[in-house]
């Protein structure tokens, strides 16, 4: 119950975090004529946040460890398609000094690789709880058995 409330914080937190960060905490350049690539970069985030959303409370209801790893594993290509947007498949605008490049995308690049941490994590500490369930399933059976 700990893992499920705990993580699925931390997965609605960070998706939370993507939605409003680029609009307000970390923003990005101003829409000046017409919307730059950064605009669409983080639109592009914020789709990918309401996945993990999803994902969050999903994993908040999930009743068997296989569920909960499912769900975790299926986070990891969520932060690193986040962490990709704005640095390969779609950009930013092109001077460093901009807001996009200065803040808004090291801030995504930064929860996006705490996110694939913080997943790796679990799927050990889900694995490591699973071998230490069947180790005591197995000892019950072994008493009921003699």
């Amino acid at each position: 119950m700990k893992n499920r409330l705990i993580t699925s914080l931390i997965y609605l937190i960070t998706a939370l975090l993507l939605i409003v960060g680029p609009n307000t905490i970390f923003k990005v350049c101003e829409v000046m004529e017409k919307p730059m690539k950064c605009y669409y970069s983080t639109k592009a985030v914020v789709g990918i946040a309401i996945i993990l959303i999803a994902i969050a409370i999903l994993y908040f209801f999930t009743r068997t460890i296989r569920e909960s790893l499912l769900l975790t594993i299926a986070v990891i290509p969520i932060g690193i398609i986040t962490l990709l947007i704005p640095s390969i498949l779609i950009g930013g605008c092109s001077m460093k000094t901009m807001a996009c490049q200065a803040v808004s995308f090291p801030a995504i690049y930064v929860i996006s690789v705490l996110l694939i941490i913080i997943s790796v994590f679990n799927i050990f500490y889900l694995i490591k709880s699973h071998k230490r369930n069947l180790v005591k399933l197995n000892e019950a059976e072994q008493k009921n058995y003699y």
